[in-house]
């Protein structure tokens, strides 16, 4: 049997200051620019020891011991300047540059960005983009539990986006838009390939590193949607997509890759607006997941007996596709307008009818009458789910 110590002790200290400034400089040309500075602090000091015990409960043993004790420092400065031009009556361009600056791996980037908006008829608007975009390594995102203690440099991205949204006389909206984002200098990282839940996952006989070096976000969404009305709200959105890693040299789907995906809503609310019931459904299809490879091993084989122990090692990474995801949720808000500002009250119901979707499948083998059977079943996700609360904005 096994028996783990762990000591987890982690913190975060972060100071900041943002500023915004725009400038119109004439009713056609406007700037925009600003800085965004962080210092951050954190300390990671994590030790495990891993274990085995007798069934009398007498240690066997030390098996494994993970030990990382830092203490990362940096200093982030975020400048970015975009100029807005309206070259037309109905064409408007934004043309910007950010740059990135880090101490923590010594990095600055600049990202240039393209905003474009053409509007050919008075309910038809047009919009495309592309940019580069990076993302530091977060501090607080160590997996210091995994015995990493340094981070990786920043992820690189190129996004594209088109989309047109046209107005119906109805009130309706339509709205249509394809994107491919492109990922570059992806950081590899540890995950749990067998779908369970537990509160150490480190722990689990399915930890993996993923090293995957890039990336692509790819898709087309539909939506239909109408706002603002008298006493109901409403929208349906349909999208078709992909996502993948290259890992080791292979496109592999990501553990979030929806080929399809439905999304509808639908909000009840009187005029005044002094309380909001809403109504939400969601379907998508199978996400990927990687199945498990078990080992069987025998252990006493007599005439009068049959015992065997199971092994599990994680198979081929998101070789395979769950069923079909489905839930519906359902909340209630209540506004109270007060002198101190605005009190919300909500209650609401995550997946209402109890739907069971799996996140993955296990694998077993028992003995039964001298013969080995073999048994899987679904790991679902959570069940139905209560949740109440409040929020002040003053």
């Amino acid at each position: 049997m096994q028996s783990a110590l762990i000591d987890d002790a982690r913190s975060l200290d972060r100071i900041g200051v943002r500023q915004d400034w725009t400038f119109d400089a004439s009713r056609r040309v406007l700037f925009k620019w600003g800085v965004d500075a962080k210092r951050e602090s954190a300390k990671y000091d994590y030790l495990r020891v891993l274990g085995t015990r007798r069934a009398d409960g007498t240690r066997a043993g030390r098996k494994d011991s993970t030990s990382t004790l830092v203490a990362p420092r940096a200093d982030k400065l975020a400048l970015y300047f975009a100029p807005r031009v309206q070259l037309l009556s109905s064409l408007t361009v934004e043309a910007g540059v950010r740059l990135d600056r880090t101490s923590l791996t010594n990095e600055s980037i600049v990202n240039p960005r393209v905003n474009v908006a053409w509007q050919p008829f008075e309910r038809t608007a047009v919009r495309a983009a592309w940019g580069e975009y990076s993302q530091s390594q977060s501090l607080f995102s160590l997996q210091a539990e995994d015995g990493v203690s340094s981070f990786g440099p920043a992820e690189r991205a190129e996004q594209r986006t088109l989309g047109v949204e046209h107005s119906l006389t109805n009130g309706v909206n339509i709205r249509v838009e394809a994107y491919e984002r492109r990922l570059t200098s992806a950081r590899a990282k540890y995950a749990n390939l067998g779908g369970d839940l537990w509160l150490f996952p480190e722990l689990l006989w399915d930890r993996t590193l993923i090293e995957r070096t890039a990336g692509r976000d790819r898709g087309l969404e539909l939506q239909l949607a109408r706002k603002d009305a008298a006493r109901t709200d409403w929208s349906v959105s349909y999208a078709l997509a992909s996502s993948t890693d290259e890992v080791d040299g292979r496109i592999v789907p990501r553990s979030v890759d929806e080929r399809h995906a439905v999304h509808a809503d639908w909000s009840l609310h009187p005029r005044s607006g002094s309380w909001r019931l809403s109504l939400g459904g969601l379907w998508h299809s199978g996400w990927p997941y990687t199945p498990t490879n078990l080992v069987v091993d025998t252990v006493t084989n007599s005439p009068t007996q049959l015992a065997i122990t199971t092994s599990r090692t994680p198979g081929e990474l998101n070789s395979a596709r769950l069923r079909g995801y489905h839930r519906v949720d359902v909340r209630w808000t209540k506004y109270f307008h007060t002198g101190h500002g605005l009190v919300s009250l909500f209650g609401e119901v995550y997946n209402l009818l109890g739907t069971e979707n799996p996140r993955g499948f296990w694998r077993d083998a028992t003995v039964k009458d001298r013969q080995v059977l073999l048994t899987t079943g679904e790991i679902h996700m959570w069940p139905r789910l209560p949740v109440a609360g409040f929020s002040w904005q003053f």
